[in-house]
């Protein structure tokens, strides 16, 4: 619960979809209507051919706050992935939380569904007893699908206590879609075989065989009868209309929240199966209706409208993936989504996005630690919109006015290549279908965008990272000559706009070759190490330091520097050295300090020539000690 409120938590795929917008408004209004929420866990594909364990979409079902959650509804056939589905279940009993399935049945749950063999087996009757056509034809679903099967029994059943032969010849196969079910018609054309009726397992086949057979000369009904099942928006402005049967999705609704309802007055357990009555449409494809009240050019119009608006919106979001994708910061991201007017949502990514040291393509280990979330957006906040730190705690910013509005939190993820990278929550003020129709196209906006973004940051990262590595002496981790000369050039354009002079420092390892001959050249390596580790410390953090090549190291300054305090530093770190290494030799250095000015010749070959003298200096006055 929420305050007063308890929430309960939908789990689903394509809420975009005409029935589950149906759902999820029935849901919502029956929900409201008591004082309580509805939050909307959402994939934007249906899943159908998914069974991986680890997928990014999926990953939305992990927000489930089980600690706030009421009660979990699953619409069990819009999520093909039955281990997924287990988890969720599984989950929930782990807190104690009834599980409600809807359009599936599982142990343990309240199951809730329609009585498909019933209803269809009333649209069947109805052809088969009132209007006796000479024979028979069936386009199921899918082969070897449960609901095409089950479909394919009761129309056998009907006709066999009706006195009609049934054999295998007397099905065809439309895979529940438009295409495939005029393919099968147009072979039954072929053999000369049309029946006097065709019974179709959905309605997406029924408008595919009624297309089909008047485009080829036949009549419907005068020369066949066709008869759908589902009862979608479409059957009631197609030429003719279809007979089907109704599944109401905004009756399951209301009847879910009524048996939570009672669940929770302790009236009725937690599992048991319970059904949703459908209602029959009798219409001009078998000959028992006609149009009634149907305006069509209204719902061409709607239509038509939806299309444009879709049109519309996926330009504008691929311009805005196109215009994240090349941002450089996190603000810029967020200017890019306010200026394509995106309402009613907010955005939140892991930290973790933001940092371009990170591989995108780092597949996390589910409960590897909770990640730190950055809101990226929020549609609802004062313009322009900063992104922040957000408290993991909370699912969305504003969480309790959002209530207060008493409408749908819907919640989808988001992934690049599969994997998870935060989520999206929408919460439309008038949701309305054209909303949830949008829902699919801004994630995968967001999804291109953002993991462009991510991608291009990476991989300027890690180019970055090469550069570094082939201008730096991988020795002592000084410039080596190449990396030095582009940006002591940089340093001389500097030198040479603003005047001002440079100091240059030179320093030089010491019996070298008695430490290579007597110890290694490990133990030689080691002391030009040591070494360019003190001119590192002895001169100014902004130093440009090298290594030209064998045991001599060349620092340059910026301004005057006191040539004596570089020595002592350089000097007092050779000394703390060789007191702690327990080495049998010691490092020591000697160094030629000079200075040049705008005016002077700046050639570094020069430079170090003038800083050579007196490092040779120091180190005769050395061999003479």
């Amino acid at each position: 619960m929420i305050g007063k409120r308890k929430i309960v938590s939908l789990c689903l795929s394509t809420m975009q979809d005409v029935p589950c917008y149906e759902l999820i408004t029935s849901l919502n209004k029956s929900l409201t209507a008591r004082g309580n929420s509805l939050f909307v866990y959402s994939t934007s594909s249906d899943m159908y051919w998914n069974e991986v364990e680890d997928v990014g979409e999926t990953a939305v079902f992990d927000l489930i706050d089980y600690n706030i959650t009421d009660a979990v509804i699953i619409f069990d056939r819009r999520i093909p992935n039955k281990k997924l589905v287990a988890t969720i279940i599984e989950r929930a009993r782990d807190h104690r939380i009834p599980v409600v399935l809807l359009d599936g049945a599982g142990q343990g749950c309240i199951n809730v569904n329609f009585d498909y063999e019933g209803d269809f087996e009333q649209v069947v009757r109805h052809v088969v007893e009132h209007h006796r056509p000479k024979s028979f034809h069936f386009m199921a679903g899918m082969r070897d699908n449960e609901f095409s099967d089950r479909r394919i029994a009761v129309f056998r059943r009907v006709l066999e206590e009706a006195g009609y032969p049934f054999d295998e010849s007397m099905v065809s196969y439309g895979d529940f879609w438009y295409l495939p079910a005029q393919r099968a018609t147009e072979e039954l054309i072929r053999q000369k075989r049309v029946p006097g009726a065709i019974v179709c397992a959905n309605d997406v086949m029924a408008l595919s065989v009624i297309s089909t057979l008047e485009q080829h000369g036949f009549s419907v009904p005068g020369d066949v009868i066709v008869t759908g099942f589902d009862g979608i928006d479409e059957i009631r402005y197609s030429t003719p209309t279809v007979t089907s049967c109704r599944c109401g999705y905004r009756e399951m609704g209301e009847r879910t929240i009524e048996l939570l309802e009672d669940y929770f007055q302790g009236r009725i357990p937690t599992e048991g199966d319970y059904f949703v009555p459908s209602s029959p449409i009798l219409a001009e494809s078998c000959g028992c209706g006609s149009r009634k009240d149907i305006n069509i050019s209204e719902y061409l119009n709607k239509t038509t409208t939806r299309l444009q608006r879709v049109i519309n919106d996926n330009l504008h979001l691929t311009q805005m993936a196109a215009r994240i994708n090349t941002s450089r910061t996190a603000a810029q991201i967020a200017a890019a989504m306010e200026n394509h007017v995106i309402y009613d949502m907010c955005c939140l990514v892991k930290k973790e996005c933001i940092d371009e040291t990170v591989d995108p393509l780092l597949r996390c280990r589910r409960g590897e630690g909770e990640a730190k979330l950055c809101l990226l957006f929020d549609s609802d906040a004062p313009k322009p919109f900063l992104p922040r730190d957000f408290d993991g705690d909370d699912i969305a910013p504003d969480l309790e006015a959002i209530l207060e509005q008493n409408v749908p939190l819907a919640f989808m993820s988001l992934c690049f290549h599969e994997i998870p990278f935060g989520y999206v929550c929408f919460h439309f003020t008038k949701g309305e279908l054209d909303d949830y129709c949008g829902t699919s196209l801004i994630v995968s906006a967001l999804n291109n965008g953002i993991g462009g973004f991510r991608n291009l940051r990476y991989q300027n990262y890690l180019t970055r990272q090469i550069e570094e590595m082939y201008k730096l002496d991988p020795l002592t981790g000084l410039y080596n000559r190449t990396g030095f000369m582009k940006v002591y050039q940089e340093l001389v354009e500097e030198l040479r706009d603003q005047g001002g002079c440079i100091t240059v420092a030179m320093a030089d390892l010491d019996g070298l070759k008695a430490i290579n001959d007597g110890y290694g050249h490990n133990e030689g390596d080691n002391a030009i190490r040591t070494v360019a580790q003190a001119l590192r410390q002895g001169c100014p953090e902004d130093a440009i330091a090298t290594r030209f090549g064998g045991d001599e190291m060349f620092a340059v300054m910026k301004g005057i520097q006191d040539g004596a305090s570089i020595r002592s530093r350089v000097e007092s770190f050779l000394t703390a050295y060789n007191t702690s290494s327990g080495k049998p030799y010691r490092v020591s250095a000697s160094m030629g300090i000079c200075l040049a000015t705008h005016r002077d010749d700046l050639d570094p070959e020069r430079l170090m020539k003038e800083a050579d003298k007196q490092m040779y200096q120091e180190k005769s006055q050395k061999k003479d000690k």
